[in-house]
């Protein structure tokens, strides 16, 4: 099968939103809970379980106490911005092309699940710590979501004419 340029250019452009939109800053938030985000999380016993830890112990031992010379705002509140982003980025992609009910409710889930959770921290409906510092990366996570430039093309075309053979 031949692929048209404008068919590659889409798949192309589909691979580039999927990894600079969505697994870059997922692989970034996720790095700073692993390397430098205390051991008591939930996670680590996760990662125990799966018998990992000793990778994981010995990355995070390989980048020493980098991490202590951070801002707090880059160990704690950058991670939930950059899974905030990647997650509307990718739920705009999804259904971009189709219901836009659909890709709302999806979105709100997200925005419930890290905006609603602080401001019921805030008002100690649920234990934790109510961060502005937070709310401000939700902020910057939001708007820039919603301004980052998406190929226009369905992300799963449908055949609307003669197959390129």
């Amino acid at each position: 099968m031949i692929m048209t340029e404008t068919a590659r250019n889409g798949k192309m452009g589909t691979l580039r939103v999927l990894f600079l939109h969505v697994a870059l800053p997922l692989t970034v938030g996720g790095c700073i809970y692993l390397l430098f985000r205390s051991r008591s999380l939930l996670m680590f016993e996760w990662w125990e379980t799966l018998h990992l830890m000793p990778f994981i112990s010995n990355m995070r031992d390989a980048v020493g106490t980098w991490g202590s010379t951070w801002p707090s705002w880059a160990l704690y509140s950058l991670p939930d911005g950059t899974w905030l982003y990647a997650y509307i980025v990718f739920y705009r992609w999804i259904w971009m092309n189709h219901s836009q009910r659909w890709m709302w409710f999806w979105l709100s889930l997200g925005l419930m699940g890290s905006v609603g959770l602080e401001l019921a921290q805030g008002c100690q409906w649920v234990s934790g710590t109510f961060d502005w510092v937070d709310m401000l990366f939700y902020g910057l996570a939001i708007g820039g979501a919603f301004k980052a430039n998406l190929p226009v093309s369905d992300p799963i075309p449908v055949a609307k004419g003669p197959v390129d053979r």
